[in-house]
């Protein structure tokens, strides 16, 4: 039997719990890159959600649309996407919509309530269908409650990050290392990183380290361990940064997907990560990055020294690792998508 596909794009609404403000924040960006591309493809699209803010860091052309929590008073839709999981119970309560829930983090490692980490823990029971930005999360879900999850992966702009044909960096005489992160939560990894930071001072002169977040909070002990501390960059010198680094290091525990990384290989630069879940879906040991076990201080050190001193496989696992970035672009994200929600529909 034929199965007939619907040809009416049916009405896409994201909720989320907060949006906006100066800071760039990767699981916000992700929404506004899914509603922009989504938009791009002639669908109808909103954002809901309870705090909205002007967003300068994206040229977005969809107007959030604030509404209070639990509120059923929404306009018209035919999707309703959770994306936070205290916005996952507000999305089950809806009826006559179709029910999805993207995941970009196992969020329950948020939360240092034993109350609020079973309330995140039990959303992915829920009867929403899981949409995962990596299969790290997939498998993880599955692992927990038995059920699949579809997993349509993350993306960046690979070409925003790659200098122009004939150009080329300036590079300082030292080498360059580099790390980004959000901010100083314990699972990113900040105390071995500094660790690391701290025992390379030591050891080497031949270095200059700088150290991106958007937290303006750091130890003063930490602050001696590198030369530059930079808070919250514009996305131009952000791109700037990832140029001129040598190597550029990754701490967290866990990461859904984690886009730093991903955002430097596409710059043509050498990564140094933690294994931390999500980074598995593009990152590959010996191939196009060094990847150590969470929480080795030793392993992190040695393969970062083991490095400064071979610029050739330096530059032979970052010519590997922009190639890989090169293939996760926003166009195979949405087709992925749109192949979910049109599939659902003709159901």
């Amino acid at each position: 039997m034929l199965k007939l596909i619907m040809t009416t794009k049916p009405i896409i609404s994201y909720l989320t719990w907060a949006i906006g403000g100066k800071q760039v924040m990767g699981g916000i960006r992700v929404i506004l890159e899914q509603t922009h591309h989504l938009l791009e493809r002639g669908y109808h699209v909103n954002i809901l959600t309870h705090q909205s803010k002007e967003i300068p860091w994206f040229d977005s052309k969809i107007k959030p649309i604030v509404i209070p929590e639990f509120s059923t008073d929404i306009p018209k839709t035919d999707i309703l996407v959770a994306s936070y999981w205290p916005t996952a119970y507000e999305v089950n309560n809806f009826t006559d919509v179709r029910k999805y829930y993207l995941v970009q983090h196992y969020e329950p490692l948020f939360e240092n309530n034993s109350v609020a980490f079973e309330l995140a823990k039990n959303t992915y029971r829920l009867p929403l269908k899981k949409l995962t930005v990596s299969h790290w999360i997939s498998d993880k879900l599955e692992k927990e409650t038995q059920q699949k999850s579809s997993c349509i992966s993350n993306a960046i702009q690979p070409q925003k990050f790659q200098l122009p044909e004939g150009f080329a960096v300036n590079k300082p005489e030292k080498t360059q290392i580099l790390a980004v992160a959000s901010d100083m939560a314990r699972w990113k990894g900040i105390e071995e990183l500094f660790l690391v930071f701290k025992k390379l001072k030591e050891t080497r002169t031949d270095i200059e380290i700088t150290f991106i977040t958007s937290d303006k909070r750091i130890n003063s002990h930490h602050k001696q361990c590198i030369d530059n501390f930079i808070v919250s960059p514009i996305q131009e010198a952000l791109i700037a940064y990832y140029q001129r680094a040598d190597l550029f290091i990754h701490t967290s525990y866990y990461e859904g997907f984690g886009l730093p990384p991903l955002e430097a290989m596409a710059a043509n630069t050498c990564i140094v990560a933690v294994d931390s879940g999500g980074i598995n879906d593009y990152a590959k040991h010996n191939e196009n990055a060094i990847i150590v076990p969470a929480r080795d201080y030793d392993a992190l050190f040695l393969s970062i020294y083991f490095l400064l001193d071979r610029p050739a496989i330096r530059e032979k696992l970052a010519f590997n690792a922009q190639k890989t970035a090169q293939q996760f672009t926003w166009n195979k994200v949405i087709d992925k998508l749109e192949n979910i929600f049109l599939e659902d529909s003709s159901n």
